[in-house]
């Protein structure tokens, strides 16, 4: 025992952390429950997480972002599919800036379309919007206007992936 009553690591201490803390000077970004396609659609029902949380050091989110954002502007989620292969491996965590829910210019987007949620590439064309998938596999279309809900604006894509 140390002076203060605690145990030694070496006698099956447990140093506890209260899961919502966040140490200073990091910033915690939570992933959104369900994923978002990228291929077909996601129905997000009961999908269980592999990453449910991230805790970013300021420093470094400056750096990728250039600034650091307000809490709950920049959400996280899971991509599932192959559509966007080879810029987005189905597992990626996509970082998705919540304040963008309007088209910012041919980029990529997490979106909504007649009820599934997609990660995918909007392209402004003479005749509409498309969107667009990176695997030429998944061709692109054009919906109605009134079918597609701009959810964010993706950012950053993170993976786990074999060396």
């Amino acid at each position: 025992e140390t002076g203060k009553g605690e145990k030694r690591i070496s006698e099956g201490a447990v140093a506890s952390v209260s899961e919502i803390e966040t140490r200073p000077g990091y910033v915690r970004f939570d992933v959104f429950e369900g994923g978002a396609g990228m291929g077909i659609g996601v129905v997000n029902d009961d999908y269980p997480e592999v990453v449910q949380t991230i805790e970013v050091a300021e420093w470094e989110v400056r750096r990728k972002l250039g600034y650091l954002p307000r809490p709950g502007r920049i959400q996280l989620i899971t991509g599932r599919g192959p559509s966007m292969r080879p810029k987005l491996e189905d597992g990626d965590i996509i970082w998705i800036d919540t304040s963008v829910d309007y088209f910012d210019g041919d980029d990529y987007y997490l979106i909504n379309v007649g009820g599934e949620t997609q990660i995918k590439m909007l392209q402004k064309r003479g005749d509409g919007l498309w969107v667009v998938s990176v695997n030429t596999d998944f061709p692109a279309y054009r919906p109605d206007a009134e079918e597609v809900t701009i959810l964010g604006k993706a950012l950053i894509h993170a993976g786990l992936r074999k060396f």
